[in-house]
């Protein structure tokens, strides 16, 4: 069976299921894939990228390095329910901290089910410079049988890279609160794909798009085919010459090889950047042709032409195993739209609200606020709903209220689709409609211009899962919604590793409390994001705000600039003084499950000669967050000390307190801050002895 590529680090079997472990350098590389060369994101200096592949109960570790140097990252795995995982789910600001340059993040989950999946980057709008791939799940027991298979992937494709078109898009002059325009249509990350086809055999041919912005209409020369899996939800045969994906839908379809082939066959994908594809109003100016290559010695098919775009309407689509899901015990409305903010940005709405991306993600919120946990205030401006209570049915009733179609894509879940009128029928509050026992299921469901949907899933799975429209492009727009499941349950089922809350510690990010990092005060959000940011660069790191101290300015790349593998920022350009400083407190009692004590997320534990055990804390970490935890100034060293560096807001103001000096490694993985030039000679006022001995004990780090 012909396969996509698969760099896989290793595999061990555990019981019935495999474990699959893989390594990935995450890293800027150099790809032409239209022609046109550009930066674009590898997996270990390779583009495109691999191709994940198991079989249902097989356990996927991923290993992830961020060696971008300018860019965070992190990794949805998407249409793979988490269950049990809501932390491995990847979106950043939700169910992680997004993973800094030059930190580490290991991913491990279940494939709970057989389908056609993805995964991509859920940070900043990354994924269209690049990171993405497939991700597919093998049946035991396939339910429609074939001989071989190929993955398909369509994509519509930028020459500049996001942190320079997003600005672009969120300003005043964008009036018509348009995304940035494709240049280009790929299949398999390239201008074209060829298929090698065999007479007689049956092709499954696995179709994902992976576009940021338009649909793609797929269809064959003189080749109808079988539709048998949409989204990883297994389908009724239904016959089709013509497929319409939006952004992050997966069809399988079966190809049957003509017996008496005499030609190579083209196959072709029309993207589209229509409003509305049932009524164009932009001509079909980006497409990608593909080859069903019977015999290589045959010419090159020329490329499929049609004027009849009429795809298969997916609604008709029925699931091969009925779900049942019956009534539904709670309905939740949700009417969006596009428009402009007071300042004339161009922005989306959720009944109203404009989605803010926060301080603490929303499932780290969830894990550390107790019984406010069911409070929807403590999240702050991500459109939250809370859904309390074991397992029921939970109807949203989606309507689109603006002049497009959008996509939208539900987390951790599948859902029915009851209800899914034509376009500009107007909005529905849900009542009357009825749910097939049949009706189509899938994870990305395109609601049609100036009309609704009416969708009904089962909460089988606490966490915290995103509602968004998939038009990459709309998300920083705020197009999205957070549906906090059974929020008592998360707390009894989800631990987070260490590792994950370092991301954290790392992106000088906090990762306990409400939406802003309170502890004490769960509704007071006077810290948490209340609006978007003034400037929009995606998923750049703000390597200055984060470690105002470290290396010089020139060490810490443009927004607009990209480094291709080989030219990134070397670890020899972060070298900085082993000098570190920060103020101290003895700790008289430490719980037996604080970790580190309670470092917040910026210095970790010093070796300190004169204390036995010292928590270093901010100004802002106050000391009831860690009620097992008190704290009291060192007795020791009283020598009055100004701290000479400059401050911002997560680091205390100038202090009397104790310093303590150390050394520790260099960013991104610093143990504290470095000591400028200037602080370096204050030393002398603590004394050469006693700085020698603090400088041999902190070598034992």
């Amino acid at each position: 069976m012909l396969k996509s590529l698969v760099l896989l680090a290793g595999s061990a079997s555990t019981g019935l299921a495999t474990l699959l472990t893989y390594d990935w350098d995450i890293t800027w590389v150099n790809a032409a894939p239209d022609g046109f060369s550009r930066p674009v994101i590898g997996i270990n200096n390779q583009w495109p990228n691999p191709t994940i592949e198991g079989t249902v109960g097989d356990i996927v570790v991923i290993n992830v390095n961020n060696k971008l140097g300018n860019e965070s990252t992190s990794i949805h795995w998407h249409g793979i329910h988490q269950i049990n995982t809501n932390h491995q789910d990847g979106p950043a600001g939700v169910t992680q901290c997004p993973i800094p340059p030059g930190s580490t993040f290991t991913y491990k989950f279940l494939l709970d089910q057989a389908g056609t999946y993805w995964y991509h980057s859920h940070t900043g709008t990354q994924y269209p410079d690049g990171l993405r791939g497939a991700l597919i799940v093998h049946d035991l027991m396939p339910h429609y049988q074939y001989d071989e298979e190929y993955v398909v992937s369509v994509s519509d494709w930028y020459h500049d890279e996001v942190p320079t078109l997003l600005p672009i898009m969120l300003s005043a002059a964008n009036t018509l609160e348009r995304p940035p325009l494709p240049k280009a249509g790929l299949i398999n990350d390239g201008a074209g794909s060829s298929l090698k086809f065999e007479a007689g055999k049956k092709y499954r041919l696995r179709i994902i798009n992976m576009s940021a912005f338009t649909g793609a209409i797929v269809f064959f020369e003189d080749h109808d085919f079988t539709v048998i899996e949409i989204d990883g939800v297994n389908v009724v045969g239904a016959q089709a010459s013509q497929i319409f994906l939006s952004p992050a839908q997966r069809y399988s379809i079966i190809v049957e090889a003509k017996a008496d082939a005499t030609k190579n066959y083209a196959f072709s994908a029309v993207f589209d950047q229509n409003p509305n594809f049932h009524a164009p109003v932009v001509p079909w100016l980006i497409n990608a042709t593909g080859t069903l290559e019977y015999d290589s010695s045959f010419p090159s098919p020329a490329p499929v032409t049609t004027d009849v775009i009429a795809p298969l309407d997916d609604f008709t689509l029925k699931p091969y195993t009925n779900p049942g899901y019956g009534a539904p015990g709670e309905t939740i409305q949700m009417d969006f739209t596009l428009g402009k903010d007071a300042a004339g940005i161009p922005r989306a709405f959720v009944n109203g609200k404009t989605y803010v991306h926060q301080k603490v993600p929303t499932l780290y919120t969830v894990l550390s606020v107790g019984d406010d946990a069911t409070n929807p205030v403590v999240y702050g401006e991500v459109n939250p709903f809370v859904i309390e209570g074991g397992e029921k049915i939970v109807e949203i009733v989606v309507n689109n209220l603006h002049f497009a179609n959008h996509p939208f894509h539900l987390h951790g879940h599948h859902f029915q689709v009851c209800s899914r009128p034509a376009g500009n029928t107007g909005p529905s509050d849900g009542s009357g409609v009825e749910c097939a026992e049949d009706a189509m299921m899938r994870d990305v469901i395109l609601i049609n211009t100036n009309s609704s949907a009416v969708i009904r899933f089962k909460t089988d799975n606490p966490g915290v899962w995103l509602f968004h429209c998939h038009i990459e492009w709309h998300v920083p727009m705020g197009l999205v919604a957070t549906i906090i499941e059974n929020p008592d349950e998360i707390q009894k089922t989800i631990s987070i590793p260490e590792q994950h809350f370092k991301n954290c510690i790392d992106g000088c990010l906090p990762y306990k409390g409400n939406a802003g990092g309170n502890t004490n005060n769960h509704t007071d959000l006077s810290e948490a994001n209340n609006a978007p940011p003034a400037t929009e660069t995606g998923a750049v790191f703000d390597s200055k705000t984060c470690h105002p101290n470290e290396g010089p300015s020139s060490t810490y790349p443009s927004s607009t600039v990209a480094y291709p593998s080989g030219s990134a920022v070397s670890s020899a350009e972060w070298t900085t003084s082993t000098l570190y400083s920060t103020t101290t407190y003895t700790v008289t009692s430490c719980a037996a499950t604080v970790t580190n004590c309670p470092a917040h997320g910026y210095v970790t534990t010093e070796v300190v000669p004169y204390t036995t055990t010292v928590c270093p804390v901010t100004a802002k970490e106050a000391v009831p967050t860690y009620s097992a935890v008190t704290y009291d100034y060192s007795a020791a060293e009283t020598a009055a000390y100004t701290n000479v560096l400059p401050h911002s807001d997560f680091w205390p103001a100038p202090t009397t307190t104790p310093v303590v000096y150390g050394t520790g490694k260099a960013y991104p993985t610093t143990t504290g801050y470095p000591v400028t030039a200037a602080a370096g000679k204050a030393v002398s006022s603590f004394g050469a002895a006693a700085f020698a001995a603090v400088l041999a004990a902190a070598a034992l780090l």
